[in-house]
């Protein structure tokens, strides 16, 4: 199965001079733990919790530090026609959670592997079924 029909729609993104704090609430707000990081709608980046958490440890004024300066710049990202397992592989051993999903250079949403557990665990039908 392609992971076309997995990963989430998104219009939630960060901007590189974003505080981690406002990341941080946007984050919690929408219930996501990773965002595409965008400069002139185009991505450069990815901020995660672990970014965020990392930045708290090392005592950053996480009130007045951007996001640029905790992301992760050029993201490994996946294509919708990719086949869910060879991605969850990737991210297996990358140490990923979260992959942008682009089509020609234009973010179309994230996949997590959340989304990839949910199909193997409570939606067979899903991998049975042609895409």
């Amino acid at each position: 199965m392609n992971i076309s029909r997995l990963y989430q729609r998104l219009a939630i993104t960060a901007e590189l001079e974003d505080t981690i704090t406002k990341v941080a609430k946007r984050m919690r707000l929408h219930g996501v733990s990773a965002l595409p990081v965008m400069q002139h709608e185009r991505m450069i980046g990815i901020v995660t919790e672990r970014d965020i958490a990392r930045a708290v440890a090392s005592d950053m004024d996480v009130r007045t530090a951007i996001v640029a300066d905790v992301m992760t710049q050029h993201p490994l990202v996946a294509t919708p026609d990719e086949d869910a397992a060879a991605v969850a592989i990737r991210m297996l051993e990358h140490g990923i959670r979260h992959l942008p999903v682009v089509d020609d250079h234009r973010l179309l949403g994230m996949l997590s592997a959340r989304d990839l557990l949910l199909v193997e665990a409570w939606q067979p039908e899903l991998r049975a079924q042609p895409v």
